[in-house]
């Protein structure tokens, strides 16, 4: 068995880091940076128009029947929340639009 105190001199001596010599260079700003970074985004959205362009306008196309048809449900469950609660609102009117 070693002495207690020959142990910690030994650890002691092992935990003792020198400080780094010199701190990393930092980054230098690239040239053109305010344009690259209103350019960058725009050239992004640009990309999926092109390859989603058209899905889009199908999308577009059924959006006023989807807002009538989900517009008035939501008209709906508020007009029976404010008289009979949430859960009954939303469960008579998720009945009325499977029943039909």
């Amino acid at each position: 068995m070693e002495e207690p105190g020959k142990t910690t001199s030994a650890w002691r001596d092992s935990s003792t880091v020198a400080p780094p010599s010199d701190p990393p260079p930092l980054r230098q700003p690239s040239s053109g940076g305010t344009f690259k970074k209103v350019l960058g985004p725009l050239a992004i959205i640009g990309i999926l128009l092109a390859k989603f362009g058209k899905l889009a306008l199908v999308f577009l196309k059924f959006i006023p029947a989807l807002l009538k048809t989900g517009g008035s449900m939501f008209l709906m469950i508020w007009i029976y929340a404010m008289q009979w609660g949430w859960w009954y609102a939303f469960g008579f009117v998720l009945l009325l639009s499977t029943s039909t």
